[in-house]
């Protein structure tokens, strides 16, 4: 059993190593993203577009919108309001504005008419189906505020203390291994 923890443990701790590496140049990326100027979408949005600020056309049906924790520019808790709308036919997830609680209430399961807007915003990539996350600069429904995106100092990269936790485990294993065989020995 310990021919195969050990070595396991010792390749998911590599891993980590090499995930460390390539989060650090995704969040690098992330960062260039955020001063470069703004990306006038003509296409469905593309990878490495994430933290890209962008002009785009969104097609949104009839819907209900739903909503998920959020926080305003003024530094207030809440809820961002979603919508799933389509960018040049890709799916993106429109974050509408933001809203707190007592507010929200109000609206809750009142459907948003379809439209077509223009608008300028913040695209983040979210590692699930709709690849993209859209915040929207400015509001776009009557009485919601500027919802802000996630910051960069926000995304984790742990990946350093996780390759530790198993270069660790990994050495505690070997550690118990070797006493478990001196005793053996000893009372062989």
């Amino acid at each position: 059993m310990t021919l195969i923890a050990v070595p396991t443990m010792l390749g998911l701790g590599a891993w980590q190593v090499q995930r460390k590496g390539w989060k650090e140049a995704q969040l690098a990326g992330y960062a260039a993203a955020m001063q470069a100027p703004v990306l006038r979408l003509r296409g469905a949005p593309g990878p490495g577009l994430g933290f890209r600020r962008v002009m785009a056309t969104v097609d949104c049906p009839a819907q209900t919108p739903t909503v998920r924790a959020g926080r305003s520019a003024r530094g207030q808790s809440g809820y961002a309001v979603l919508l799933q709308c389509r960018v040049v036919g890709a799916p993106v997830e429109l974050v509408a504005g933001f809203s707190v609680p007592e507010q929200w209430q109000r609206f809750a399961g009142q459907a948003v008419p379809a439209m077509r807007m223009t608008l300028l915003g913040r695209l983040i990539e979210t590692g699930t189906n709709p690849a993209y996350r859209l915040y929207a600069a400015r509001p776009t429904g009557p009485g919601l505020a500027a919802a802000v995106p996630p910051a960069l100092d926000e995304i984790p990269n742990n990946h350093l203390s996780y390759a530790i936790q198993w270069f660790s485990f990994a050495t505690i294993w070997s550690v118990i291994y070797a006493l478990f065989m001196m005793r053996r020995r000893r009372a062989a």
